[in-house]
């Protein structure tokens, strides 16, 4: 059993508000066997006072060495992908919003930049690489 200890290193690679929509996330990294660490981050102030929080909770954290490997696998799966799900939030981005998903790579993961790109192109709005 791992430790908290053994996940000092780590950083957050990527959070979600919700541990469900980590869930994907995480069967990745279990297939590919990459060490990982799930946390909730805590408010000083419950929902309860201030009701719903917009941030998001809840943090994957991997070790720092692992971030270009993982984005790599996660790029070429994500290119295997020739649909955006129906569901996929980002049906509801407008087109502009798109383009700043894709001008801003490092602060996306891969498959949402993949995803932004295939709505651009299905919206008859392609962005040339």
């Amino acid at each position: 059993m791992n430790t908290s200890s053994d996940y000092q290193h780590f950083e957050t690679y990527q959070s979600f508000f919700t541990l469900e929509e980590a869930q994907p996330l995480l069967e990745f990294l279990k297939e590919f066997e990459v060490p990982y660490h799930v946390e909730e981050s805590r408010e000083l102030l419950g929902d309860a006072i201030i009701g719903q929080h917009l941030e998001a909770r809840w943090q994957v954290r991997l070790s720092p060495e692992d971030f270009t490997s993982v984005n790599e696998l996660l790029r070429k799966a994500a290119e295997q992908i020739e649909a955006v799900p129906k569901n996929h939030y980002f049906q509801r981005f407008t087109n502009p919003e798109l383009r700043q998903v894709i001008a801003a790579p490092n602060e996306w993961n891969p498959q949402d930049v993949h995803f932004a790109k295939l709505l651009l192109k299905e919206r008859g709005k392609a962005i040339e690489e």
